[in-house]
């Protein structure tokens, strides 16, 4: 071969293999490929094909003569594909061997479109990958022993693309399957949390979606706060499962319409950590789950249950909780009461700030209200779930002037 045309292929092997290990689009890749391999054969027409279907079906990836509305597949016979399994070397259409002979009839456009000079089949491994077919020269001579070495070096490299991009589909595909099978894990999970946290609810009629509830306004308040979505996502689970402790409670004691005891109010306080105890045997993705739960009904002033911690000995999302869980009973009927007004419950958090609730997340809680009254949030988590006996107008203008007083 002469030295200029042998210094071309060397830089045409250098330019296909930066070419194939690139991050670029695969599509583009096998485009400039093909475009390389006829430029350095001198060759008019020809085509890659990818195969499938168990090797019986090949696939157009890019070619020069097939025509938009041509077919794009070649129909592969099995006497071929053994054959191209078995002899995976150059071969020339014009050898009308039996298996050559068998796909020319069963694809006619290799001889009409690019009348189908050389081939050769696409293996990596001895696995099958593809099929190159040729079309004649630009000058009307046959192919050299040196250019058919060439097409299979070539053809080589192009294998080795076709491959990797196989095990990238192959592996993309994996990745959909496994993400698919994690968001039903995902839905069976919550589900299971929602109908663990309904079943505690239903031992007192007056709190039936109370847990719920305090799951959303946590959340409602948390992303005002600006908190991460998978934070969030842990503090909604601790939200759902606050009061689990309660099913260690009397229902006697839960359903009381009177005032509670000192005895019975010891039961009760009971739950907090009796809810700790339980939420610790389950694997959480969100570690803090069983603290916030147990520590919901701890105040800043230390006055709360059941470590009597204060200020920032609480954790943040038991503070969330806290204020969530409130705002819910306060909202709600209870068995020894009505429930309070929406203006008399705001009052009351507000009267409440540094000593059972942080500053920070009652203003963020006011923040959201007076948003959601205003239209301004998409989703609204926590007007729906009230009493719609309450003018509008009033209860904006007191949340101004509240979020005024603790923002100053």
């Amino acid at each position: 071969m002469e030295t200029a045309k042998l210094l071309f292929v060397f830089s045409t092997l250098s330019e296909l293999g930066q070419e194939i290990t690139s991050a670029g689009n695969f599509k583009r890749t096998v485009r400039a490929s093909l475009h390389m391999m006829l430029g350095t054969l001198s060759v008019v027409r020809g085509g890659i094909f990818s195969s499938r279907n168990g090797n019986l079906d090949y696939v157009l990836l890019a070619s020069r003569g097939i025509r938009k509305g041509d077919p794009s597949i070649l129909k592969v016979p099995k006497e071929t594909a053994r054959h191209f399994r078995n002899h995976p070397e150059v071969f020339t259409f014009k050898s009308r061997t039996g298996a050559v002979r068998a796909l020319l009839e069963a694809n006619p456009l290799l001889s009409t479109r690019l009348q189908a000079v050389l081939g050769v089949p696409l293996q990596v491994k001895g696995e099958p990958v593809g099929l190159i077919c040729l079309g004649p020269k630009l000058e009307p001579a046959p192919f050299t022993a040196e250019e058919k070495k060439i097409l299979s070096v070539l053809a080589h490299q192009i294998a080795i693309a076709l491959h990797h991009q196989r095990l990238v589909e192959d592996l993309k595909e994996k990745v959909r399957e496994n993400r698919k099978m994690l968001e039903n894990l995902r839905y069976i999970y919550d589900d299971t949390i929602r109908a663990f946290a309904a079943a505690i609810d239903a031992k007192d009629p007056y709190t039936r979606g109370h847990s719920a509830r305090v799951a959303q306004y946590t959340v409602a308040i948390g992303k005002e706060l600006g908190l991460p979505d998978e934070e969030l996502e842990g503090y909604y689970v601790a939200g759902l499962l606050h009061d689990v402790g309660k099913i260690i409670v009397d229902k006697e004691i839960i359903n009381k319409k009177r005032s509670l005891t000192p005895k019975e109010f010891a039961e009760i306080m009971k739950h907090t950590t009796a809810g700790y105890q339980i939420l610790s045997s389950i694997r959480f993705p969100w570690s803090d789950v069983p603290l916030i739960a147990k520590w919901h009904h701890e105040k800043l002033n230390g006055q709360g249950y059941p470590d009597g911690l204060k200020g920032e000995e609480i954790h943040l999302g038991a503070k969330i909780i806290c204020l969530a869980d409130a705002f819910d009973a306060m909202t709600s009927h209870r068995p020894y009461r009505r429930r309070l007004g929406f203006e008399k419950t705001l009052k009351e958090i507000k009267k409440n700030v540094g000593i059972q609730f942080e500053k920070e997340i009652v203003t963020a809680f006011f923040r959201v209200l007076k948003k959601e009254i205003e239209g301004k949030l998409e989703e609204q988590r926590i007007i729906p779930n009230l009493d719609k006996h309450f003018d509008p107008r009033v209860i904006h203008s007191l949340l101004e002037l509240t979020i005024a007083e603790l923002s100053s």
